[in-house]
């Protein structure tokens, strides 16, 4: 097994033009999703290194067209904003925690 997408920080968008170009080249691929945290190998993955080979040379040529096909839009990724609110909120959290602990705890 190989992953040859990584989906960390891509927006939807570019993660269907790279599934579309891989079912039109007839490569059987699955995919992992993102963790809770966005953690973890989120993905497209293949099995043999002959169909390893085959789809990352066809992703290559997808993110290409990808990239060339127009001028994208200046606004932030929204699935990166998402993360970065998680990350956020659990940075909050855990230091919400951490305060009630101390000022709860005997002072020596």
């Amino acid at each position: 097994m190989k992953r040859i997408f990584d989906f960390s920080g891509v927006p939807s968008e570019e993660k269907e033009a790279m599934r579309t170009a891989l079912r039109k080249a007839s490569v059987e691929f699955y995919e992992t999703p993102p963790a809770n945290w966005g953690s973890g190998q989120s993905g497209i993955w293949v099995t043999g290194e002959p169909q390893a080979e085959k789809a990352s040379q066809i992703i290559a040529k997808a993110q290409n067209e990808w990239r060339s096909s127009s001028v994208r839009e200046e606004n932030p990724n929204p699935e990166r904003l998402r993360i970065g609110f998680k990350v956020w909120l659990f940075i909050v959290a855990v230091s919400v925690a951490v305060f009630v602990f101390m000022s709860s705890s005997p002072r020596l």
